[in-house]
């Protein structure tokens, strides 16, 4: 039995999600700015990882928006 994530299946997934981050990063600069999407991975660090530095989410990003609108319009993505 083939491992999951092996293979030309999952290969299409991984580009299909990649594909899917870039449009929702876009999605996401439209809104806050190219200086409100925080994607660089040392910078990203700070937001990602909690106190104790033990643990590190999947974030993509962290979304920085500078007035309620834009929270508005992020939280409806």
């Amino acid at each position: 039995m083939p491992l999951l994530g092996t293979g030309s299946v999952a290969l299409q997934q991984d580009e299909g999600i990649r594909m899917y981050h870039t449009h929702f990063l876009s999605e996401l600069q439209a809104i806050v700015g190219d200086t409100g999407v925080v994607t660089e991975e040392l910078a990203l660090e700070r937001y990602t990882r909690e106190w104790r530095g033990k643990y590190l989410s999947g974030a993509i990003a962290a979304v920085r928006p500078s007035n309620t609108q834009q929270v508005s319009e992020v939280v409806k993505l």
